[in-house]
């Protein structure tokens, strides 16, 4: 895989990367250095971008609540949760 771009989202990174059969995926790293990778592929870039985006927001509106309501952790099962509610097959936190 090769990486097609990198883009800071409020602390977050967003990696488009590119496979060798010219399909495209998105990771996501959080503001702690975690990094979530997703197992969806997109024809185009553009369309990993636009879900990865959406994958960061839906990430960081989740921290932000955590934050408020001062819970000590997420489990995985609530990120999978959300994410899949944007329509993405697995996560894998690495």
């Amino acid at each position: 895989m090769k990486i097609q771009n990198i883009i800071g989202i409020d602390g977050y990174t967003l990696l488009i990367y590119c496979s060798l059969d010219q399909l495209y995926s998105f990771s996501i790293i959080d503001f702690s250095g975690i990094a979530f990778n997703f197992d969806s592929i997109f024809l185009t870039a553009e369309e990993a971008n636009i879900k990865g985006r959406a994958a960061v927001e839906i990430a960081r509106d989740f921290d932000r609540n955590l934050k408020q309501v001062m819970r000590p952790s997420a489990s995985e099962l609530d990120w999978q949760q959300h994410f899949s509610d944007l329509g993405l097959d697995s996560l894998d936190s690495d």
